[in-house]
């Protein structure tokens, strides 16, 4: 569900994004009552839902106070607030955030978001257009995504498991381990590692590696989507369109999930915010279906540089991209400050490939290996 950046004029920014699975009037309660707006925006939410009414949100960590009142309070149509932090200057400008919910021929909500206006100056337009722009492009994909959880349920979603983990096999158990630790990864259980936002099991042995594994699954309902399976009733492994090998078993993990969403989990490695499990293809929307049948949702699409999407069941993020510039899974991590993060990785005597173009004279993305051959990528950017 891609967010669409609408051309206006240089003092506002316009957005488009669509809601396919929630109507105009419950989609609005997820900007207006605090227990629904804290899911994916806010860490605390004061609000006086009507006319006139205030509203407080923040982030107590970061010591951040967003204030405005509501100029526009109309359930399911239309809603309209000032915008003003408490750390900007008494002088800036207070500027406005008007949305407007349509009903789609789904069912479900077609959202507009204007934001603005800014000031006259070209410079000060430009810098507050692309400020905003980085802020709702990072908070509107997590409500998409909550707003799916929720409405579709776990119960819909969840055909593949309860806990998955990236599968990886490796020549020697106490090397690999002591690089992932390296990193900033946690030893959660014997074999498994964990970023905060992903766990990783570290096998010996000849098994298909990268792969994903899942368990608490139900072989039963994969079966009946249609899905070629090779085991038994408790065991089972199926490959997708590009090669990737997927484990099912019935049985319950000892092993805890990170908490949270994996757009809302908190980050421990020395790589940044975990994005995805990049995985290369040939046919992107023949992959986009077949993972779709699984029970992933599409978060996000694009055709450039090449077509490519972002996946996700609520557990774990795939990216699915039909290019040749890599080979293989990759596991991708975002960070804005990438450049000084690759910088301390190489002091720290990892082995980095730097990805062009650099930007002031710095490498800005990266790749490298990890024992027994997983592919990271790091990149300049927040999500």
């Amino acid at each position: 569900m891609p967010i669409t950046q609408i051309p206006s004029s240089s003092d506002k920014l316009v957005l488009a994004a669509e809601f396919p699975v929630i109507a105009p009037a419950l989609f609005f309660d997820y900007w207006t009552k605090p227990e629904l707006i804290c899911l994916w925006w806010p860490q605390k939410a004061e609000i006086e839902p009507r006319p006139g009414g205030a509203y407080h949100l923040s982030w107590p960590q970061m010591h951040w106070h967003l204030r405005g009142l509501y100029t526009a309070f109309e359930p399911g149509k239309k809603l309209t607030f000032t915008w003003h932090w408490d750390h900007d200057p008494p002088s800036s400008p207070v500027t406005t955030v008007e949305i407007i919910f349509e009903l789609l021929p789904t069912g479900g909500t077609s959202m507009l978001l204007t934001h603005g206006p800014y000031s006259d100056s070209v410079e000060d337009q430009q810098m507050r257009v692309d400020h905003h722009l980085a802020g709702w492009q990072h908070f509107i994909p997590k409500l998409q995504e909550v707003v799916f959880l929720n409405i579709v349920g776990k119960e819909e979603i969840m055909k593949l498991g309860d806990y998955i983990q990236i599968s990886t096999t490796v020549s020697d158990l106490a090397v690999a381990l002591a690089f992932y630790e390296k990193l900033g990864f946690k030893q959660v259980a014997n074999a498994v590692v964990t970023d905060g936002s992903l766990n990783i099991l570290l096998l010996t042995g000849n098994s298909p590696s990268p792969a994903l594994s899942y368990a608490g699954s139900d072989i039963e309902q994969v079966k009946a989507l249609g899905i070629p399976l090779e085991g038994d009733d408790n065991t089972a492994v199926f490959v997708d369109p590009n090669g990737l090998h997927v484990t099912l078993t019935t049985e319950k993990s000892n092993v805890p999930m990170p908490g949270g969403t994996p757009m809302t989990r908190t980050p421990l490695s020395r790589c940044g915010k975990f994005g995805e499990f990049a995985v290369p293809c040939k046919d992107i929307q023949a992959s986009i279906a077949y993972w779709e049948k699984l029970g992933y949702e599409r978060l996000y699409y694009a055709e450039e540089p090449y077509p490519w999407a972002i996946l996700s069941d609520g557990l774990f993020v795939l990216g699915l991209h039909q290019t040749t510039d890599f080979a293989g899974p990759h596991i991708t991590y975002f960070a804005g400050n990438m450049a000084e993060r690759i910088e301390n990785l190489k002091a720290d005597s990892f082995t980095l490939t730097a990805i062009p173009p650099e930007v002031d004279g710095k490498v800005v993305n990266a790749v490298f290996t990890a024992p027994g051959g997983q592919k990271i990528f790091l990149f300049h950017g927040e999500i």
